[in-house]
């Protein structure tokens, strides 16, 4: 989850904040959070007009990234339960290959690997055409679970790249 929260609130005289309203957010309870965090806030330092403080109207966005952590980040990467070369037979066996003769080259693939080992926001970097990268899409979709990857003991959400090398009969 990403994004943006767009907040508005009054800043009073006194420097403390009322009025909090979302104008926009990205769903998931985050404008419920977003004035949650804001009524938590020190003071704020108020507006001024001719030496004397006054109350201010302010408009505030909130940029939400989701915590993934890169494969070089944690301190155990993500796997496919029993190594790649389990990911690789397990490919083998589901990837319906095109029967074109002579046909092969790598597809190379991003996505995140979920804290349940789920594999989510699967994409092609570079495909060789013929309906290999949709398949390549096909395959992870019907993929088990992963083993998540882990920070400071914690099952992290975690980025991860590979490359599938596939070759005709």
């Amino acid at each position: 989850m990403g994004g943006k929260v767009y907040v508005t609130f009054i800043i009073e005289k006194d420097g403390s904040i009322s009025d909090v309203k979302v104008l926009r957010d990205v769903g998931f309870g985050t404008g419920k959070e977003a004035i949650r965090v804001l009524e938590l806030c020190p003071k704020w330092t108020p507006g001024r007009q001719n030496g004397k403080n006054v109350r201010c109207s302010y408009s505030l966005p909130i940029s939400l990234q989701a915590n993934i952590f890169k494969a070089s980040e944690v301190d155990k990467k993500p796997e496919f339960e029993g190594g790649m070369q389990n990911f690789y037979e397990f490919v083998r066996k589901n990837y319906k290959m095109p029967e074109i003769e002579g046909l092969k080259g790598t597809v190379y693939i991003t996505l995140i690997v979920e804290k349940d080992g789920s594999l989510s926001k699967v994409k092609i970097l570079r495909d060789i055409g013929y309906g290999i990268g949709e398949e390549a899409l096909r395959i992870l979709k019907i993929c088990p679970n992963w083993v998540p990857a882990q920070h400071k003991g914690q099952k992290v959400r975690c980025s991860y790249s590979l490359s599938m090398t596939l070759q005709s009969s």
